[in-house]
This record gives C-alpha cells, sequence and structure tokens, in this order.
C-alpha cells in the first residue's frame, strides 16, 4: 500500500515533467511566421519585416486542447529524465541561436548544428517535425549570412576611382602650328562599386572555412564556459552522457562528426585560376581596367572582348569560383569507419565481445567503436 507522501512524490514528479516537456516545446514549435513579401522569418512576436517593412500574418491564438499528440499524458510517465534534460538542453540552444543570428551567425549555425545532433535521440512524439525543420532552416539561414561579405571592388581595386585614358584637344601655337595631341588620365567613379570601393561578394572557400572555423571557436569556448564536457564533438552537462543508452551516445556522435578534411564539409574548393573568385582579369590588347585608348582623336572605348568589366568569367570554373571536392567528390561527407561500418558501436575491444565483468562494456559485449570513437567516420 503507497503512502501519502509517496503518491504526492509521484503527482509532483508528474506535474514537473509535463511543464518542463510543455515549455521545451514552446521553444521548439512557436507558430513560423514567415514575411510573404521577402520570405524573413519573423522572430519574437513582430508585427512587421523587420527586413522590408511589410506586415506579417497574426499570431493565431491556440488552446491546450488542440495541441497535437507530441506530449501525450499517457507517455510522459515513460519519459526517462535524461530525455526531459536533454529537451531542456536543446532548447537552451536554440535559444542561444537566436540571439546570435544577427550578430554572429558562424557562432549561431553551430548552436543551431549542435540542436539538430542532440535531437537526434529525442522520440518522435516528443518533438513535432515543424520544430526539426525548424532548426533546419535556421541552420540555412547562418550560413546563407556567412556566405557573402564585403569585399574589394576588383575592377578599381577597393580605390573608387577608375582612371581612363582621355585624348586632350589639339591647341594652336602663336605661330599657327597645331601641337600634336596628347592623352591624359581622368579618374571617374568606378562604375561597378559606384565609387564605394566595395562590393559584397560570395566568400571564397578558404574566407568561409575561416568563418566558420571562428564560430565554431566561440561556441566551444561558451560551451565550456557554461561547464559542459565534450560528448564527441558535442558538449553536454557532466555526467550526463553516462546517462544515455550506448546508442543513444552513438547517434549524437555520429550526427555531430566532422564532414570531409579536405574541405571541411562544404563539398566544395576554391578554384586555383580564379583563387575563388570566379574572374580573371582581362588580357585582350591595349585593354586597360576594360577601357581601350582611341586612336587619333576618338575617345576611348569599351573593351570589346569584357565590354569594359576589366575581368572575365574563369572558364575553369564557369565563373562560380569553386570547385567540387576531389576528396569527397561534392558530398562533403567523410569517409566511413570501416571497424564499425559507420555506425559508431562495434564489439567491445577489451572483452573481445565476451561480456562477463567487463569494464569497458558493462558485460554487454558491444561498446563504442574503438577506432572512430563512436563518431562512425574516420579522420578523427
Amino acid at each position: 500500500m503507497f503512502t501519502k507522501n509517496f503518491v504526492f512524490h509521484q503527482i509532483t514528479r508528474f506535474l514537473f515533467v509535463v511543464c518542463g516537456v510543455l515549455c521545451a516545446m514552446a521553444l521548439f514549435a512557436a507558430q513560423l511566421r514567415i514575411c510573404g513579401r521577402c520570405g524573413v522569418e519573423a522572430l519574437d512576436a513582430e508585427a512587421a519585416c523587420r527586413e522590408c517593412g511589410a506586415a506579417l500574418p497574426a499570431i493565431v491564438a491556440t488552446q491546450a486542447a488542440d495541441t497535437p499528440a507530441t506530449v501525450r499524458a499517457a507517455n510522459l510517465g515513460d519519459v526517462r529524465p535524461v530525455i526531459e534534460d536533454l529537451i531542456r538542453i536543446v532548447g537552451e540552444d536554440v535559444q542561444t541561436a537566436r540571439g546570435l543570428e544577427q550578430t554572429q551567425p558562424a557562432a549561431a549555425m553551430e548552436y543551431y548544428r549542435h540542436a539538430i545532433g542532440l535531437v537526434r535521440v529525442v522520440p518522435p512524439d516528443l518533438v513535432p517535425q515543424d520544430a526539426r525543420d525548424n532548426l533546419v532552416a535556421g541552420m540555412g539561414r547562418c550560413r546563407q549570412a556567412i556566405s557573402r561579405a564585403p569585399r574589394a571592388c576588383g575592377t578599381c581595386n577597393g580605390t573608387g576611382k577608375r582612371s581612363v585614358a582621355m585624348k586632350a584637344p589639339a591647341t594652336t601655337g602663336s605661330r599657327g602650328i597645331n601641337s600634336t595631341t596628347a592623352s591624359a588620365a581622368v579618374s571617374l567613379d568606378c562604375p561597378r562599386c559606384a565609387g564605394l570601393g566595395q562590393v559584397v561578394a560570395p566568400r571564397t572557400m578558404e574566407e568561409l572555412r575561416v568563418a566558420i572555423g571562428g564560430g565554431r571557436t566561440l561556441f566551444e569556448q561558451q560551451m565550456r564556459a557554461q561547464g559542459r564536457v565534450a560528448c564527441g564533438r558535442g558538449f553536454l552537462p557532466a555526467g550526463m552522457e553516462e546517462k544515455l543508452t550506448l546508442q543513444e551516445r552513438a547517434l549524437i556522435r555520429g550526427a555531430l562528426a566532422d564532414g570531409c578534411g579536405d574541405c571541411l564539409g562544404l563539398g566544395k574548393m576554391d578554384c586555383n585560376t580564379c583563387k575563388g573568385f570566379g574572374n580573371v582579369p582581362c588580357k585582350a590588347r591595349n585593354c586597360q581596367s576594360g577601357r581601350v585608348a582611341g586612336v587619333g582623336d576618338a575617345p576611348p572605348t569599351n573593351c570589346t572582348t569584357c565590354h569594359g568589366a576589366g575581368e572575365l568569367s574563369c572558364t575553369v570554373c564557369q565563373g562560380n569560383g569553386t570547385l567540387a571536392c576531389r576528396k569527397c567528390r561534392g558530398s562533403g561527407q567523410a569517409e566511413r569507419c570501416r571497424a564499425c561500418g559507420g555506425e559508431g558501436v562495434a564489439q567491445c575491444a577489451a572483452c573481445r565481445g565476451r561480456g562477463g565483468d567487463c569494464k569497458t562494456c558493462g558485460g554487454e559485449t558491444r561498446a563504442l567503436c574503438a577506432q572512430c570513437f563512436g563518431e562512425g567516420v574516420r579522420g578523427r
């Protein structure tokens, strides 16, 4: 027969679980509102788009009775405490990512990536699919934000001015003899950058790798400042990984494993011919920054090869600036670990699958792969 204290304790724990899961789901499943004009996702309770100023769709009030069967009272008692904590951690990471999107998109992308890796072990009925899709969309926004950056204009080399050779008019001397026509350089605003000296252009793959590396460094520093410890490439509160099952640990480690070591998972490398810029200087005869001096008294004209641009599209990469990574053939994926077949779990190397009182696998005969540390990929 249960005591009153025992019953009270069970009811309290049940209510705590309900509140915790519902709060976490609120972080994930907040209504997704997209601007119909520019496609930017609304943050919080914005009434107008922060990008173009267009009116956003109204927030639709929902009732608890309308909540889909993502959190059912019948299943709450079966949720393990470690999964509850994991949902809470994912919610915290999503909040941090949203706060960093505008100022530190590279670091925000790492938070979204981390949340995607952790949510992999959360039962599907606790996190709806649209919430999972929002995580992927958030990561995509960050990737788009860091893919372009201001750079010096290639036409004027960042000066904002373009020197154009002009013919000076002929003059008549005091004795009635015409002087020869001289050429003079006239400085005009660069037509490509409108005199600003900078243009917004796609980053090269090398620049993108540097940006991603900086975001990863900031992310790891903040994780350690929170007291989290490494779980493969991810970070969990101290002692949490031991509470997860072997398969759950492998799923997290595999989801957060690095991609191809040569391209850092981007699947592309800079073109050696154009150095990743997609254009090469025009080398047509007499072309100077896209202009060709006129003959005699004729004014200068645009180069017929580059049509005044001063540069041509790279024929090797067809103007893309990038080529598929040779190592991963453009997939961005690292090679699978041969020891475990990419599962991250293999026969225990300590007891060789005998189990018993093995301290490494606890008698389960299987453990995290000793070759890839549970990540399922080579090159660790």
